[in-house]
């Protein structure tokens, strides 16, 4: 190509070469805002406050209120923060400050440590015979001495049923009585320590005479960290009945 044709061609090499150079100074702005606008969404997804809902437990003075189910979405940790649900506050009147154990995944209101538990008759009670069972919430209630019970077992003569502790609680307590209009014939209740099958009896724990008059009363009774009790009664009226309530076990 000659110089005359060369320079010929220069103008048009200079306005292709000057738009290229705009094309891509404008690629670069654009590519420039685009980062900007993406640092700006950093520091936002950054400053947001990121929430992990727990199924917790919780106790109350030392009693474990929810028999080892936790309680769904009950606490959610922020940035090391712990929040607690509005129906966990309404459903157990939470109106004192609460404590989050993380490791424990455990929310507390007063002492920490779980020294007794109610007794949960679906995880460790088994075999029961001819006993009549009350739960909270069903509606049926027993009565002792006048006074209404929601919760517990009544008996009779050659009832009996098992409690495996598989070797963690010292001692067992509860409240025993005569249940209102039944007969008044006397019974005997015995809690004999078992081995964790219930088919060998090792030692009795404790003797309570029933008797129709009585009125109720508390008892604690040691069980040494034994493997499983079992709870009977006999030797009486088939026709009277007597009641258990507030049974816990104690760690």
């Amino acid at each position: 190509m000659s110089t005359a044709d060369m320079l010929s061609k220069l103008p048009s090499l200079t306005h292709t070469t000057y738009a290229d150079a705009q094309n891509y100074e404008n690629k670069n702005k654009e590519l420039s805002a685009d980062n900007v606008s993406l640092e700006e969404k950093i520091k936002q997804l950054g400053s947001q406050k990121t929430a992990e809902l727990k199924n917790a437990n919780l106790i109350i003075d030392g009693e474990l209120m929810n028999l080892g189910d936790p309680i769904n979405n009950s606490v959610a940790l922020v940035e090391g923060n712990a929040y607690y649900s509005q129906t966990l506050l309404n459903t157990y009147m939470l109106g004192e400050i609460l404590k989050y154990d993380a490791t424990e995944n455990t929310t507390i209101l007063g002492n920490q440590k779980p020294e007794k538990s109610k007794l949960s008759w679906e995880k460790t009670v088994s075999d029961p015979h001819n006993i009549e069972v009350y739960s909270l919430g069903n509606g049926s209630t027993f009565s002792m001495g006048m006074n209404s019970f929601g919760k517990g077992v009544v008996l009779s003569d050659e009832d009996y049923f098992y409690v495996h502790l598989k070797n963690k609680y010292s001692k067992l307590s509860f409240t025993y009585g005569h249940v209102d209009n039944t007969s008044q014939g006397n019974l005997e209740l015995s809690v004999l320590a078992m081995d964790d099958n219930g088919e060998t009896y090792t030692t009795t724990l404790q003797t309570i005479t029933l008797a129709g008059e009585m009125e109720p009363k508390s008892i604690e009774i040691p069980l040494s960290y034994v493997s499983a009790i079992k709870i009977v009664v006999s030797d009486g009226d088939y026709r009277a009945r007597y009641g258990l309530s507030n049974i816990y076990l104690y760690s």
